[in-house]
């Protein structure tokens, strides 16, 4: 789907999921430069008990150990390794970086 709306040129294209490492965004920069556009990151810079209070109101409940785990292994993006820019949202400080 995403090499699709590439290909199609389309103004705007989110891929919405975790991608927690460089290694795990690297393809996603990478198939940007092929296609020569942007690729900007957003990041939600939410601390874990932050992300543990909020899990504790959904439906679905993720185990703590999960996001213990999850936030162990995050690696905040950056330009450095290849994005076009990165954006932070930080509900701690209720505002938006560029």
């Amino acid at each position: 789907m995403l090499r699709l709306r590439l290909e199609l040129r389309r103004p705007l294209t989110f891929v919405d999921a975790t991608n927690l490492t460089i290694g795990e965004r690297r393809a996603y920069i990478k198939m940007a430069e092929v296609y020569n556009c942007c690729a900007e990151a957003v990041f939600f810079d939410v601390p874990a008990e932050v992300c543990k209070a909020r899990n504790a109101t959904r439906s679905r409940i993720v185990p703590d150990w999960v996001i213990d785990a999850m936030h162990a292994r995050l690696v905040k993006p950056s330009v450095q390794e290849g994005f076009d820019s990165v954006v932070v949202y930080s509900p701690s400080a209720n505002c938006i970086s560029p």
